[in-house]
């Protein structure tokens, strides 16, 4: 049993976290849902700190510049992973695995998968789009969505992509496999 330490308040511009995971100590990666009408984060990750009663977010990571609109639709499931003490983190319309590393979010592998990625210029374009109009423009350009979920067990990081497949990497082979699925 512990004892009761504070209450700690979150400031209004972090209180919209969709999901969140303790890194190291006192951190708390916090991950945010696309910008819609409701909330304007400028954020995709931030890391929130404790000071004095409350939690201050940092940004590591902004938002690309689209929405969803008058909806809020979590684009990306399960967004953090921990496999062998490094943690993993997927972004919206992105083939990159982020690593945790020094306080700081860095690129750290880039997944090879058969569907392009879009281009700033793609997304510039087309950020006005509600979050469905904008996931059939994806498809009917041959543009994927990326990596959409992360998850690990003890010895394998597993990776939605596109919402249909999945990449399975093996720790200790470092072999992957991606296994396919077929969505009716």
């Amino acid at each position: 049993m512990g004892a009761y330490s504070n209450t700690i308040q979150l400031d209004t511009e972090d209180a919209n976290i969709e999901y969140a995971m303790m890194c190291g100590e006192g951190e708390l990666i916090a991950y945010y849902p696309l910008p819609n009408n409701y909330s304007q984060n400028q954020s995709e990750y931030s890391v929130c700190r404790i000071k004095n009663d409350s939690l201050i977010g940092e940004t590591l990571l902004k938002a690309k510049e689209i929405g969803t609109q008058n909806i809020h639709y979590p684009f990306l499931h399960y967004q953090i992973a921990l496999l062998d003490n490094q943690y993993f983190f997927i972004s919206v319309l992105s083939n990159e695995l982020f690593v945790y590393e020094g306080g700081q979010i860095m690129p750290g592998y880039y997944v090879n998968i058969p569907e392009n990625e879009p281009s700033e210029d793609f997304i510039e374009e087309h950020k006005d789009l509600n979050f469905f109009e904008l996931v059939e423009t994806l498809k009917k350009s041959n543009i994927g969505l990326g990596i959409t979920a992360i998850e690990s067990s003890s010895d394998y990081l597993f990776m939605s992509i596109s919402n249909k497949s999945t990449l399975i990497w093996d720790k200790k082979d470092q072999f992957k496999y991606l296994i396919f699925m077929i969505l009716i």
